[in-house]
């Protein structure tokens, strides 16, 4: 399931890696001998100390010294150093090279014991002194991790079991590694907008539902079957129940799902939905607590309820309700006392109103949005 994970984000990866605006795309352009055929009006995208010393680097163009030493100290300082990338530090060795300046070496050592097994392969790509030193590390490591899998397979040229790269693809080792950096990190940036695509979607439900509550006769099954309908189409939803999470026995009109990305079938949230005519704090206490511990085995951060509220004053029993739960005693504490109305903050719904509570599990923060809606 790893292996195929990884594999799938291959492709929308590669474009922006390969990028030569990045250095990255320089650095892997420069270990497969490809950038002559590249303008040198790029270097004029470099503008920073650092950056511009490793871009001349990279297309083996000598810099001038003062502009080196200026690099150095950046190197050589705290702040610098948390925000310089391997490719910036490959760059800079390069110049230093070219400049027949040995103060890189250092550097470069430092930064080869003290970074991971991919740092050190790609010192070794560039710098040969250290292809035997890696080999011999990595050989040492008794690991399962897909990088030191991948490493050890481009290092004894065998294919890996499992991973599915077409055969030039898996022939340019560098483009592996480049793609597995980023992974991790593209791999949260997808999470937050699928979190992000999954609100705006539930609000757009919460709006489908209040616009043809008529029309679907205010039958509370044919609103949970349209809520589960349209998260179908982007996500997982499935019923808590089916993923032993869930009580048996709900009553008429009452949903709980629990909903996950399709590619990766990755948490991302539960949603409840009940019915409320007026303040009643059983109900509510019950759906609150499942939100905010019982049926939340994985922490996550966001969640989502859906009140349907059938009442002849639906501005006081929002009111109302957003007192009841700003004063409820949660199983995870609010963070500021309070749940928000924020409804300005999204499109103008007359007969819809989102709150917003913040709670804390442990040292994490947990949105649990209220999502009001009127179907009277």
């Amino acid at each position: 399931m790893v292996f195929m994970n990884f594999a799938s984000k291959i492709f929308s990866l590669k474009q922006e890696i390969v990028d030569t605006n990045n250095l990255s795309g320089l650095c892997y352009k420069y270990a497969h001998g490809d950038l002559a055929n590249y303008p040198l009006t790029l270097l004029s995208k470099f503008s920073g100390p650092i950056e511009k010393v490793a871009a001349y680097g990279y297309f083996s163009i000598k810099i001038d010294s003062e502009e080196l030493n200026v690099a150095l100290t950046q190197l050589n300082s705290i702040h610098f150093s948390q925000l310089i990338s391997i490719y910036h530090l490959i760059g800079f060795s390069l110049q230093c090279k070219i400049a027949s300046d040995h103060r890189y070496q250092g550097l470069l050592q430092q930064w080869f014991l003290n970074h991971s097994y991919r740092n050190q392969f790609l010192i070794g790509l560039i710098f040969t002194d250290y292809q035997q030193q890696f080999k011999d590390n990595i050989s040492m490591v008794d690991n399962s991790e897909l990088e030191l899998q991948l490493l050890r397979s481009i290092v004894s040229k065998k294919e890996l079991p499992g991973i599915s790269f077409n055969e030039e693809e898996y022939r340019d080792d560098i483009i592996t590694l480049l793609i597995l950096e980023k992974y991790e990190e593209r791999k949260r940036l997808f999470y937050e907008k699928d979190k992000n695509r999954l609100l705006d979607l539930v609000i757009f439900c919460a709006s489908e539902i209040q616009s043809k509550h008529r029309v679907l006769n205010n039958n509370e099954d044919q609103f949970n079957g349209l809520i589960h309908s349209l998260l179908s189409k982007d996500f997982i939803a499935e019923n808590q129940s089916q993923r032993g999470l869930s009580s048996t026995g709900k009553s008429y009109g009452e949903l709980d799902l629990s909903i996950y990305t399709k590619e990766d079938n990755y948490p991302l949230g539960i949603l409840e939905a009940f019915i409320l005519t007026g303040i009643d704090r059983s109900v509510i206490s019950k759906h609150l607590n499942k939100l905010t511990i019982s049926y939340d085995p994985n922490g996550l951060t966001r969640n989502y309820v859906i009140i349907y509220a059938k009442s002849d004053d639906f501005h006081d029993l929002w009111n109302k309700y957003l007192e009841f739960v700003s004063g409820f005693s949660y199983k995870l504490d609010l963070e500021d006392v309070k749940v928000h109305d924020v409804s300005k903050n999204y499109p103008t719904f007359a007969n819809i109103k989102i709150g917003i509570g913040n709670h804390l599990n442990g040292d994490t923060s947990v949105e649990l949005y209220h999502i009001f809606v009127r179907i009277k």
